[in-house]
């Protein structure tokens, strides 16, 4: 899941479940849902407390930004930009875009388009300067956003591997648990 876009598989998710992005997965009211999307939900979730443990194994090499948010991922920085600078985010015309969603390519040059609700008020545009100096230092590619392990291995996986990874976390953290408490 974390590196295809455009499969029949994830038209078949959207299409039963709605957006398929791990920060937007939600079960919702009822009991018509597959064993196999409650897991997916449960993802770095353990006993009510929420702990992503995708962001211990894989770390998230931006490449066009197709599934990076722009206001909502960490992507650049100690946070995400919507915590860094959250006058902004309330003022911004693209609060869920994702950051190939907030500009173009001109000329093999990427081009930011950043759009507000209002002009700045003079305070704000401090804010807005140090905004476009962080973003200006990044490079954006045209090669999708892409996966590494913590190790530093390049991996692209599709649903079943990802899914097997899970499951396999999964049974060990089970198996650590049960070896613990004897």
């Amino acid at each position: 899941m974390l590196g295809e876009d455009d499969f029949m598989w994830k038209r078949v998710l959207e299409a039963r479940y709605g957006v398929v992005a791990r920060p937007n997965l939600t079960i919702g009211r009822g009991n018509n849902f597959s064993l196999w999307w409650k897991d997916l939900v449960g993802l770095g979730v353990e006993r009510g407390v929420v702990g992503d443990w995708t962001h211990e194994v894989f770390i998230k090499k931006l490449g066009n930004g197709g599934s990076t948010r722009f206001w909502l991922d960490h992507w650049i920085g100690v946070a995400p930009l919507k915590e860094v600078f959250p006058r902004l985010y309330t003022i911004s015309l693209q609060m869920d875009h994702t950051i190939q969603q907030m500009g173009e390519w001109v000329n093999d040059k990427w081009i930011w388009h950043i759009k507000w609700r209002r002009i700045f008020f003079t305070w704000e545009e401090v804010m807005s300067r140090n905004l476009w100096n962080l973003i200006g230092e990044v490079n954006i590619t045209k090669q999708p956003d892409s996966w590494y392990y913590a190790n530093g291995d390049m991996y692209t996986f599709g649903t079943v591997e990802g899914y097997c990874l899970f499951l396999a976390s999964a049974t060990w953290s089970i198996a650590n648990k049960t070896k613990s408490s004897s």
